[in-house]
């Protein structure tokens, strides 16, 4: 038999049958793998918790404001007590705070602040600053 000649030990045709079936079974690993990931992947986001809109909203309880620039400024804030109440807490000047002012307080405009005087050290000067 010449085709066995050739191959060398005659089992040829065999070797490459059972390398086929080993491929094949391979690629049914592959897949079986794959449809696994996929159907945990699906688990995964149908067992998340459904929540109602109002679930992701947040209530307000604070606000941090800057005023001035890069070179000098002022933080202080605004809190809510828990009875409700809302306060400016600047500094040592702790008052109570109308929240419908809350845009006109935080954004745009002027304001004054103390910053080192550069050419007296140790010393402050009062800066007017946007806001």
């Amino acid at each position: 038999n010449d085709e066995a000649e050739a191959d060398g030990d005659g089992d040829g045709d065999a070797e490459a049958e059972a390398n086929g079936a080993a491929t094949a079974a391979d690629d049914d690993d592959e897949d079986e793998e794959q449809k696994e990931e996929k159907k945990e992947s699906d688990t995964d986001e149908a067992e998340l918790p459904s929540y109602p809109p109002e679930y992701y909203e947040y209530r307000l309880v604070g606000v941090v404001v800057h005023t001035g620039g890069a070179e000098a400024g002022h933080y202080y804030s605004f809190a809510q007590s828990s009875d409700g109440k809302w306060w400016e807490f600047n500094d040592t000047k702790v008052e109570a705070f109308n929240m419908a002012d809350l845009d006109k307080e935080t954004f745009g405009g002027k304001h004054w602040v103390n910053v080192d005087d550069p050419q007296q050290k140790g010393k402050k000067v009062r800066k007017e600053l946007d806001k």
